[in-house]
């Protein structure tokens, strides 16, 4: 009979139904620390007796998790990504955060590499792609979802308007061309004033 407490000092009371000599616990739970031993009764010469093993030590510990994951992030060229986590589990609980799967280090822009919170400051278009972060303790470890982190490019005139001379009653077209991060919006003035869809324009 296999007996158990949470105490090594006792008491200890049956496990029902383990009467054999293997004693399997399934879908283990912090409940099931504790103390084990067995009980063995036996015939020697026609006496009856009692055998009795050492006692074992069962800790259940707490795999290593997320409780929340990552957000994906859109930031301007030149700003501060921050990207964090929150994780439980048997402490102590290490951290190392991934860019396209690579780990990251601490060092220039990069700050939080190994803790629950990342920052990567003056981005810069190459900081774009996934982030994740790997979380461990001395018993497993786990690997976040990933967090896409969109890097939106300012936008900038590459083709500047050019003067014209037309006679009067002419139909004149101005054309500008832009580059950046789409979708970009336009708004031609004249004088400094707003121009908008109506009459001749």
């Amino acid at each position: 009979t296999w007996l158990t407490s949470t105490n090594a000092s006792g008491p200890f009371s049956a496990i029902s139904g383990a009467t054999g000599p293997t004693l399997t616990i399934s879908n283990a739970q912090f409940s099931h620390s504790g103390f084990y031993f067995v009980r063995v009764n036996y015939q020697s010469g026609g006496n009856p007796g009692i055998a009795v093993s050492t006692a074992v030590t069962l800790s259940v510990q707490d795999k290593a998790r997320f409780t929340s994951q990552p957000a994906s992030l859109t930031r301007a060229v030149g700003a501060t990504a921050s990207f964090s986590v929150t994780a439980a589990g048997e402490a102590p609980l290490g951290f190392q955060w991934r860019f396209n799967g690579t780990n990251l280090a601490n060092g220039g822009r990069i700050s939080g590499a190994n803790t629950s919170a990342l920052a990567i400051s003056n981005l810069t278009t190459d900081d774009a792609g996934n982030y994740d972060v790997i979380v461990t303790n001395g018993y497993s470890s786990a690997t976040s979802q990933v967090a896409v982190l969109t890097i939106l490019i300012p936008p900038a005139i590459t083709v500047q308007p050019g003067n014209q001379t037309v006679l009067v009653g002419s139909t004149v077209t101005l054309s500008a061309a832009a580059s950046g991060s789409t979708p970009m919006a336009f708004r031609w003035k004249k004088g400094g004033i707003n121009l908008s869809n109506s009459g001749r324009f």
